[in-house]
């Protein structure tokens, strides 16, 4: 007798962050531990949910077009953060963009 598992209409999360974007995943993760390092009371990795965004929503949008506009759509790194670790302007601009909507999310009012 085979096994079955029902899971077709289950969202792929190991398939898409593992097999579809591996090095751009990374450079993300490498992004949040360069944040990390920069913010020594960031004992959790959530630093950005204690952000005060009252005054600007868009706080996350605004750095992350910010780090577009830097990179130029290059792999070029930011020279600012170089004493905490290594990041991409894309990786930040993409952790940018998590953060956002990870707030957004979870205050459900997108």
């Amino acid at each position: 007798m085979e096994g079955q598992k029902y899971d077709n209409d289950k969202l792929p999360i190991f398939t898409v962050l593992v097999k579809q974007f591996p090095d751009a995943i990374k450079e993300v993760v490498k992004c949040s531990k360069v944040g990390h390092n920069k913010y020594p009371n960031d004992t959790d990795y959530m630093n950005f949910k204690r952000v005060d965004i009252s005054d600007n929503p868009y706080r996350y949008l605004e750095a992350a077009q910010r780090h577009l506009f830097e990179s130029g759509g290059e792999l070029t790194i930011d020279i600012e953060t170089i004493k905490y670790g290594s990041a991409i302007h894309l990786a930040q601009a993409a952790w940018n963009i998590l953060a956002h909507l990870q707030i957004r999310l979870e205050n459900n009012n997108l």
